[in-house]
């Protein structure tokens, strides 16, 4: 019983050590490419072209570590590589960033720049560094919205007022999800209003 009792009071054995963290993989340096264009999407043909890089590999690069999404300073730092030849400050990267955040996450997903490059295709626009929001920013997000979440219209309106009867308010929630900086008091809510009648 001695010898037992004796072997009771030895220490439990030491946990495992804890699992090592994956290293992230080495990045890919990006070919050298200056493209000639002032707009985003122009740039953006340009250097993929002059690369020889799809569109994921150039995401891919400013998404390290890899998340699946990009950070404010990670768009911006994909946009000045594409825009060498601009100015592109955090208020041109927060431009950049909030036109491709659609749902306001916070952070922007390769479908993200996918739904807003074809849109701005559709519509023969394309974005430059800028500070301010224009109303054409507005159609942006809202077709890269209905994209990104597969919904027509209808269901994005439905969603905001179930009713299918956008008053005032319901104006306000919508368009201030999809473009804070064009709604500023109850004044801008009214004449938005009034365009849509």
């Amino acid at each position: 019983s001695a010898h037992a009792s004796s072997v009771d009071r030895r220490p439990p054995p030491p946990p495992p050590p804890p699992a090592a963290v994956p290293e992230a993989p080495p990045r890919k340096a990006l070919p050298p490419f200056t493209p000639e264009s002032s707009e985003l999407f122009a740039a953006m043909d340009q250097y993929l072209a002059g690369a020889g890089i799809p569109l994921k590999d150039l995401f891919d690069h400013f998404d390290y570590p890899p998340r699946g999404c990009l950070s404010v300073k990670q768009c911006g730092k994909m946009v000045r590589a594409v825009l060498p030849r601009a100015d592109i400050g955090m208020s041109e990267a927060r431009y950049f960033h909030f036109m491709m955040d659609f749902e306001g996450h916070g952070d922007v997903a390769i479908e993200n720049l996918e739904a807003l490059k074809e849109h701005c295709t559709l519509f023969a626009m394309d974005l430059h560094p800028k500070r301010n929001f224009e109303v054409k920013d507005l159609l942006l997000r809202l077709a890269g919205y209905m994209t990104v979440q597969d919904m027509s219209a209808k269901e994005v309106f439905k969603q905001f007022e179930p009713s299918g009867s956008m008053d005032v308010p319901a104006l306000g929630a919508l368009f201030s999800m999809l473009l804070p900086a064009l709604v500023r008091d109850a004044t801008d809510l009214r004449d938005l209003k009034d365009l849509k009648d």
